[in-house]
């Protein structure tokens, strides 16, 4: 599985909400739940916002602008923390959005691995959700596979 994305792991490891074994662990968690995917990429993008286009990037080919047939999914992880404005919630808005209409265009299951907290115990507490990401891309995957047989 290519395409695991993680975003604004430095902030985050500088404020102590998580490190970068973390999702190497959310990567090989995903690739333990099934011997077929043996491969996966790891990409950082600056912040959350900037995801839905590192997505794009991964999936598409160079030039052509047609999906990559590697790509069987991707997984999303990054942490939106909420300030004294309502900036997160446009972040959020907008990213959420955007990974939607990408899965629908491009057909291949985006885990939405992003998580928004108040402050630092909400986002250590909510961790987890990376894994949830991971394990509902690769049950969509299945679910294709099992879709896609019964029409040959």
């Amino acid at each position: 599985m290519n395409g695991l994305l993680k975003s604004a792991i430095n902030v985050l490891e500088q404020n102590g909400f998580c490190s970068v074994e973390h999702y190497k662990k959310l990567g090989e968690l995903a690739i333990s739940k099934t011997y077929e995917f043996r491969q996966y990429q790891v990409f950082e993008v600056p912040g959350t916002y900037e995801i839905p286009i590192a997505v794009k990037w991964a999936v598409e080919r160079p030039k052509t602008g047609t999906i990559t047939s590697h790509v069987k999914g991707v997984i999303t992880l990054g942490t939106v923390i909420k300030g004294e404005t309502d900036h997160n919630f446009y972040i959020n808005t907008a990213v959420s959005t955007k990974l939607m209409n990408l899965m629908t265009e491009y057909g291949i299951p985006i885990g939405f691995g992003i998580i928004t907290a108040n402050n630092y115990e909400q986002a250590k507490a909510r961790a987890s959700k990376g894994q949830e990401a991971a394990e509902a891309v690769l049950q969509m995957i299945q679910l294709r596979r099992k879709i896609l047989a019964g029409y040959e």
